[in-house]
């Protein structure tokens, strides 16, 4: 299983899940895991791993 998420820094709050058999790339899921964390909020700052720096993700 693959579990990627989106929290609020700080207090670890989630704003999105994603679960997936793995193994996967990150950015089969970023826009899906993307998508949900933006209906609850709007951050200025984004910290994702390598695996999510994509143009593709860039542009979401």
């Amino acid at each position: 299983m693959k579990l990627s998420l989106v929290v609020i820094c700080g207090c670890l709050l989630p704003l999105g899940v994603v679960v997936n058999r793995g193994p996967r790339y990150d950015t089969s899921e970023a826009t899906e895991l993307l998508d949900k964390a933006s209906a609850k909020a709007r951050p200025k700052r984004l910290f994702a791993d390598r695996g999510y720096d994509a143009e593709r993700v860039h542009e979401s």
